[in-house]
C-alpha cells in the first residue's frame, strides 16, 4: 500500500464531520455545545459518551476511550491507520493519489463499486417486500439483525428487473456485463444473472461491494452462482464476512469456513468471528488479509 501524502490526510480530516460519522454508529443527542450518546465501546445504560464538534474529538467518561474521528473508526471498524484513511476517503469521495493507479482507473473502480452498491440496495429492498426469502430465512431462524449485518438481499424470478432498474438509473449495459450482473442473449437482449436467489454481497474492509453470491431458493442444478471476476473483484484476494473483522481483531482469533451460509449460521448463533474462503482451500492472498487481524485461525471446513 503506497504512502498517503500528509496534505491529503489533513484534507480528509478537515472534510470529515465527526458528529455525522459517529452518528452512523450510535444515536447522538445535542447536549449544550456537544453531543451525548451511549458508548459503543462498553456497556452502559446512562450516556457518558461525548462528542465535541468544535474540538473534533470524542471522549467517554465511563471507559476513558477518546480521540478524533480517525481513532474512532480504527477502533470501531478494526482497521489500521492507512486503511482508516482510505475508508474515510471513500466515504467522502476524496481521491487518494496512488502511484499504481491513475485517476481514470480510480474513477472506473469507483463507478463499478457504485453500481454494485446500487444493485445491493435493489436486492435488499426485494428481500424486505417478498415472502419467498422471508420464509426461507425464517425457517433458518435468521433475523433482521443478521440480514442487516451481512447486507443480505433477494433476486426475484423476473427476467430483467435488475437490468431495467439499473438502466433507469443511467448505468450502461457494458458495465453491468463486466460485473456479471446481467447476461446477453443470442438475440441481443439482456437478462439478469441472479434470479430467484438469496443474495450475499461480498464486501471489502471499506464496505465497498465487490461482487455477489446467490443461492437458489428453488430446485436448480446450480445451487450457488457467483459474480465473475472484474476490475474490482478477484476471488483469491477476498473472503466473505469482512464485516466480522473488527470482532476478529478484538477477540484475537478467526474461524475459517467454506461458504456464505456457514458464516451467517455461526453469526446467528453468537459466533461473530467466522469468515469464508468461498472454497475448500485458502489462498496466500486470503491468508495475508486475515493475518492483518489475527494470527490465530481455526479452519472448520465441511467433512466432504
Amino acid at each position: 500500500m503506497s504512502r498517503i501524502p500528509e496534505e491529503t490526510i489533513e484534507h480528509i480530516k478537515e472534510q470529515a464531520d465527526i458528529v455525522s460519522i459517529i452518528s452512523e454508529y450510535i444515536d447522538l443527542k445535542k447536549a449544550g455545545s456537544n453531543y451525548l450518546g451511549l458508548c459503543p465501546f462498553h456497556n452502559e445504560k446512562t450516556p457518558s459518551f461525548t462528542v465535541s464538534p468544535s474540538k473534533e474529538i470524542f471522549h467517554c467518561f465511563g471507559c476513558g476511550e477518546g480521540g478524533d474521528v480517525i481513532s474512532f473508526l480504527m477502533k470501531k471498524e478494526g482497521l489500521s491507520y492507512p486503511e482508516t484513511i482510505r475508508f474515510l476517503a471513500d466515504k467522502l469521495g476524496i481521491y487518494i493519489e496512488n502511484k499504481d493507479m491513475d485517476p481514470d482507473k480510480y474513477k472506473r473502480r469507483k463507478l463499478l463499486m457504485e453500481i454494485n452498491n446500487d444493485a445491493r440496495l435493489f436486492f435488499y429492498q426485494n428481500l424486505l417486500t417478498n415472502q419467498i426469502p422471508k420464509e426461507y430465512l425464517k425457517k433458518r431462524s435468521i433475523d433482521k439483525k443478521c440480514i442487516n449485518h451481512f447486507f443480505l438481499g433477494y433476486a426475484d424470478n423476473s427476467w430483467d428487473s435488475l437490468y431495467n432498474y439499473m438502466s433507469q438509473k443511467g448505468y450502461k449495459a457494458e458495465d453491468l456485463l463486466e460485473l456479471g450482473l446481467i447476461q446477453k442473449s443470442k438475440k441481443g437482449t439482456y437478462y439478469d444473472t441472479f434470479r430467484n436467489r438469496l443474495i450475499f454481497p461480498i464486501i471489502d474492509i471499506r464496505k465497498n461491494v465487490l461482487a455477489f453470491g446467490g443461492r437458489t431458493l428453488v430446485d436448480d442444478r446450480a445451487k450457488y452462482i457467483n459474480s465473475k471476476e472484474s476490475q474490482i473483484y478477484h476471488k483469491r484476494k477476498n473472503v466473505y464476512g469482512t464485516n466480522n473483522f473488527h470482532n476478529i481483531s478484538k477477540k484475537g482469533s478467526a474461524m475459517l469456513v467454506e461458504g456464505y451460509m456457514d458464516v451467517i449460521s455461526l453469526y446467528n448463533r453468537g459466533i461473530d468471528t467466522a469468515i469464508a474462503s468461498l472454497g475448500t482451500a485458502i489462498t496466500q492472498e486470503q491468508g495475508r488479509l486475515i493475518s492483518r487481524y489475527t494470527k490465530d485461525i481455526y479452519i472448520v471446513y465441511d467433512g466432504d
